[in-house]
C-alpha cells in the first residue's frame, strides 16, 4: 500500500467519523416545535334542564307629526310597579314613556325584560309562560303580535300620547287580556 492511498482512507474515515459526530450533535441540539395554528376542535351537549334567555332588542319607536311626516322619536324610559290580589294572581303595571316632541302617531317595539322597577323583587319569580296584555291597555298592538311573544310588546301607542301604560297579568286565563 502506498503512502498516498494510506492518507486517502484515513481522511476518508476521518470524514465519515465528522459526519457522524456532526449529526450526533445537531440531533441534541435541535429543540422541539411548537405549530403556530390550532387545528379546530367541535363538541356538542344534550342540554337537560335550564331555561335559555333570548337577547335583549333595543327598545325602538317611529313617530309622524300630524302632517304625516316622520319625525324623531326614541324610548326614553321602560318601567313597572308590581302588584298582585294573591300569589296567583300577580300583575304589573308597565309605563313606556318616548321622547317625540312632535309626534301624533307613535309606534315602537319594546322589550319589557328591559325594564327598571322601584319595587321590591317577586318571590317567586316572575315567569313569562302564560302572561298576558290587559285588554284595556293604552296602544293597538302590531300585526302578528300577540301573548306568545312576550316580553316584546310591539304596538301603535294611540295619538298624541308619548307615554302610555299597560297591565300585564302573570296567568292571562284569569283576565281579559289582547291576546290573538
Amino acid at each position: 500500500m502506498s503512502a498516498v492511498s494510506t492518507r486517502r482512507r484515513l481522511a476518508s474515515i476521518a470524514a465519515g467519523l465528522a459526519l457522524v459526530i456532526g449529526l450526533g450533535a445537531a440531533a441534541v441540539a435541535v429543540a422541539p416545535t411548537q405549530s403556530a395554528w390550532t387545528d379546530a376542535t367541535y363538541t356538542s351537549a344534550v342540554v337537560t334542564s335550564g331555561e335559555w334567555s333570548a337577547p335583549v332588542a333595543a327598545d325602538t319607536c317611529r313617530a309622524w307629526n300630524q302632517n304625516g311626516r316622520e319625525v324623531a322619536c326614541t324610548v326614553s324610559r321602560v318601567w313597572f310597579t308590581t302588584w298582585s290580589e294573591s300569589s296567583t294572581r300577580r300583575a304589573r303595571e308597565y309605563h313606556v314613556d318616548f321622547s317625540a316632541p312632535s309626534g301624533k302617531t307613535i309606534t315602537f317595539s319594546v322589550n319589557l325584560q328591559s325594564a327598571t322597577t322601584t319595587s321590591a323583587p317577586e318571590t317567586p319569580t316572575w315567569s313569562w309562560t302564560n302572561a298576558g296584555v290587559a285588554s284595556s291597555g293604552q296602544f293597538t298592538p302590531a300585526a302578528g303580535w300577540n301573548c306568545s311573544s312576550l316580553p316584546s310588546v310591539s304596538g301603535q301607542a294611540h295619538d298624541w300620547q308619548t307615554s302610555i301604560y299597560f297591565h300585564v297579568y302573570e296567568n292571562r286565563t284569569m283576565y281579559p287580556t289582547m291576546c290573538r
